[in-house]
C-alpha cells in the first residue's frame, strides 16, 4: 500500500480547510432503516459552513456551548462541524429513546446537564417527538432551541460563515456515561484530538487506500474522534452505520466491510461476540471480509475467547486470522492510550488467578499445569502510543504488580466541565504535579505491555479464612454469559451490604433469553461460578431482557445496577410498573390541558363571531 503523506495541522479548522476541496473522499452514512447517503468532504464542509452561518444568524456566538441531541447521520455531521466552524463548542448527546416512558423527567435531566456544562443552545433531530423537544426563552435553560431543519429554514443555500483567526482552545465537550458513575462532560482541546489521531494513524501505518467502517454512535469519542476526525485528518473514506441498525442486524456491519472493501473497523469486545451469536448463516451467503486488515477491540476488556469465536465463525468468509488489534483508551485520554503492535497483535498472558486475587501479583503459569479455576487468561492491550507514558500506581516501577493504571501525555484532556465550580472553570482531573492521570482501571505491566482487568470501584473485597480476596466482576460475568439461555453482555456481579454491621452479600443477576428455562439456567450459573471461579453467590436473579443498565457503548453500569437492586427494581418490568402511575398521571394532565385549550378556543371563536 502507498503511504499517505502525513499532514501538519495546528488546529481542527486547519483540517477542515485542507479538506474543503476534496471531492473524491468523504463519509457514507447508513441510517436505522438502511437508507444510504454519501457526502464528499467538500460537500460536507460546504454544508457545515451554512450551518455556521445559521448559528451566527440565531445569535449563537463564538465560544458558546451547543447541545446536539441528534442521531448518527448527515444532519449530525453538518451541525457538529458547523459549530466547530463557528467557534462554538458542540456537546453531542444521544436523543431519548422513542419509547421513553417519562418525557418530563427526560427533559428535566437534560436541562440539569445543560446548565451544568453552560450550554446556551440546543439543536435536535427533526423527527424528535414533540413531548421530548426542549424550548427556549427567558424561563428556559436555552437561549436558542431548534430542530436541524428549522435552523436552516431561512438561510440561503450559498450562505457561509467560518470563524477567523485561531479558534478557542476548547474544541468540543464529550459527555461520558461512565460505568461507575453519572454522566461527566470532558473538555477536549484541538491539541488533544490532533495528537490522538496522529498517533493512532502512525501506529496503524495508515495509507491512502484505507477505508473505515463503524457502527459506534456519534456521541461517543470512539466514533467522533476515532473515525470522523481520524478520517478527515488522514483524508480517507469512512462508512458510519446507525448503531440501532447494528444491534438489530449485526450482519450489516460485516456487509458494509464487504461492500466498501473496508480495511479498518473498531468496536467494543461485546460487538464481535454479538455477531457470533446473532448473525444468521443465511444472511452471510457471499460475504467476503478479506479486505479487512485491522479490527480494533477496545472500550471494554478484550476477551481471547470472543476473538477466537469471531475468527472461527468468519474465517470461512475470508477473515484474516491475524486481523485483531487490542487497544486501550478512555474519553479522558481523548480516545487512545495503548496500541498493540501490528507485527505482534494478539498476546495472551496466562497467570495464576489465586495469586492475583490474594496477593495482587500476576504470576505467569503454564496453562496445562493447573486447574481451570487457577488459570486466568488476559489479553494484552499493547504498549503506549507515541508521546504517551503509562505506569501502575503503587508498583514502584516493578512489573506484574496489580494497581491502578495511570498515564500522561498530550492526549490527556484538560478536565471536566462543570459550571458549579467558581467562575465556570474547567475542573481538573485527579492528576499529580507531574501530570499523571489516574484511569480508574486495575491492571499491570508485563514486558512493557499493559493488561487491564476491571474497574477499581467495581472490584469486590471478600474476607476469607485464607485472607482478603479480591473478586473481579468481569471475570464472573464472562462465565455467566457463556451459559446457554443467558443474554450475552447483560450479566452483573454485585456486593450488597445493608449497613456497616450487616454481612456482605454476593448477588448475581443476568438477563434471560425469551423462552429459556430459568430454573435450569440458575442451576448452571451456580455450577459454573463454583467450579471455575470458586464463587458461591448468596442470591441469583434472572431478569427480563433489557433490564441491566448500560452505557451507550455497551458497558454494564454496575453502580446503577446496585442502586436499582437496593430499590428492588433491577428488573425492567419492575421499573416500568413503577412508572405506570406517573405516566397515567402525565397523560391525564396532558389531556386536561388539551381539553381546556380547546374550550378556550371555542369560547374565543364564539365571542369573535358575536362581535362581528
Amino acid at each position: 500500500m502507498q503511504k499517505t503523506t502525513e499532514p501538519h495541522f495546528e488546529h481542527l479548522l486547519d483540517v477542515l480547510m485542507a479538506r474543503r476541496d476534496v471531492t473524491r473522499r468523504g463519509i457514507y452514512t447508513i441510517d436505522r432503516r438502511g437508507a444510504r447517503e454519501h457526502l464528499s468532504y467538500a460537500n460536507l464542509i460546504e454544508e457545515a459552513a451554512r450551518v455556521s452561518a445559521a448559528l451566527a444568524r440565531a445569535g449563537v456566538s463564538r465560544g458558546a456551548r451547543v447541545v446536539l441531541m441528534m442521531s448518527t447521520g448527515p444532519d449530525f455531521l453538518k451541525t457538529y462541524l458547523g459549530a466547530i466552524l463557528s467557534g462554538a463548542a458542540p456537546i453531542p448527546l444521544a436523543p431519548p429513546r422513542e419509547d421513553h416512558p417519562n418525557p418530563v423527567a427526560s427533559l428535566r435531566i437534560l436541562s440539569k446537564f445543560a446548565k451544568r456544562v453552560g450550554a446556551s443552545a440546543i439543536i435536535y433531530d427533526d423527527n424528535l417527538p414533540l413531548e421530548h423537544r426542549p424550548s427556549s426563552g427567558p424561563t428556559s435553560t436555552y437561549e436558542f432551541a431548534s430542530s436541524s431543519s428549522e435552523l436552516l429554514a431561512e438561510v440561503p443555500l450559498d450562505a457561509s460563515h467560518i470563524q477567523q483567526g485561531r479558534p478557542p482552545e476548547l474544541a468540543y465537550i464529550q459527555p461520558t456515561a461512565g460505568s461507575t458513575g453519572p454522566v461527566s462532560a470532558v473538555a477536549l482541546t484541538h491539541e488533544n484530538i490532533l495528537s490522538s489521531v496522529r498517533a493512532v494513524g502512525r501506529a496503524m501505518d495508515i495509507s491512502e487506500q484505507d477505508i473505515g467502517v463503524s457502527w459506534l454512535p456519534l456521541d461517543n469519542v470512539m466514533s467522533l474522534v476515532g473515525f470522523v476526525w481520524f478520517s478527515l485528518y488522514w483524508n480517507v473514506d469512512v462508512v458510519l452505520i446507525d448503531p440501532r441498525r447494528f444491534l438489530e442486524r449485526p450482519h450489516e456491519w460485516l456487509w458494509a466491510i464487504h461492500q466498501h472493501r473496508a480495511t479498518i473497523t473498531s468496536a467494543p469486545d461485546f460487538a464481535y461476540y454479538h455477531c457470533v451469536r446473532r448473525a444468521r448463516e443465511r444472511d452471510l451467503d457471499g460475504l467476503d471480509l478479506s479486505s479487512l486488515r485491522v479490527a480494533m477491540s477496545g472500550g471494554q476488556q478484550v476477551r481471547a475467547r470472543h476473538i477466537k469465536s469471531f475468527v472461527q465463525r468468519f474465517q470461512k468468509h475470508g477473515l484474516d486470522t491475524d486481523v485483531f488489534l487490542p487497544v486501550y483508551g478512555l474519553t479522558e485520554g481523548t480516545l487512545a492510550v495503548t496500541f498493540s503492535p501490528l507485527e505482534s497483535r494478539l498476546s495472551v498472558d496466562v497467570i495464576d488467578r489465586q495469586a492475583l486475587e490474594y496477593t495482587g501479583r500476576a504470576v505467569p503459569i503454564t496453562p496445562d499445569d493447573v486447574s481451570a479455576y487457577k488459570r486466568m487468561h488476559l489479553v494484552s492491550v499493547g504498549k503506549p502510543l507515541e508521546g504517551i507514558e503509562v505506569q501502575i500506581l503503587g508498583s514502584e516501577g516493578k512489573e506484574r504488580i496489580l494497581g491502578e493504571v495511570a498515564f500522561r501525555g498530550p492526549n490527556v484532556a484538560s478536565g471536566y466541565i462543570d459550571t458549579k465550580d467558581a467562575e465556570q472553570e474547567t475542573r481538573r482531573f485527579t492528576c499529580d504535579d507531574e501530570g499523571w492521570l489516574s484511569s480508574g482501571d486495575f491492571g499491570y505491566l508485563a514486558d512493557g505491555q499493559l493488561f487491564v482487568i476491571d474497574r477499581v470501584e467495581d472490584c469486590i473485597l471478600l474476607e476469607t479464612p485464607d485472607g482478603p480476596r479480591r473478586l473481579f466482576p468481569s471475570e464472573a460475568e464472562l462465565q455467566i454469559d457463556a451459559v446457554d439461555g443467558v443474554r450475552a453482555g447483560a450479566s452483573v456481579l454485585l456486593a450488597l451490604q445493608e449497613d456497616a454491621s450487616s454481612p456482605q452479600q454476593l448477588v448475581v443477576a443476568y438477563e434471560v433469553q425469551v423462552g429459556a428455562d430459568e430454573e435450569a439456567i440458575e442451576s448452571q450459573v451456580a455450577h459454573v461460578l463454583q467450579e471455575r471461579l470458586n464463587i458461591k453467590p448468596d442470591r441469583i436473579l434472572s431478569l427480563s431482557p433489557f433490564s441491566t443498565p448500560k452505557t451507550r457503548d455497551g458497558k454494564v453500569r454496575r453502580s446503577l445496577a446496585r442502586r436499582f437492586l437496593q430499590e428492588q427494581r433491577l428488573d425492567r418490568e419492575e421499573r416500568d410498573h413503577d412508572l405506570e402511575g406517573v405516566v397515567r398521571l402525565l397523560n391525564r394532565a396532558r389531556s386536561d390541558v388539551l381539553r381546556l385549550s380547546q374550550g378556550v378556543r371555542r369560547r374565543l371563536a364564539r365571542l369573535l363571531a358575536r362581535d362581528a
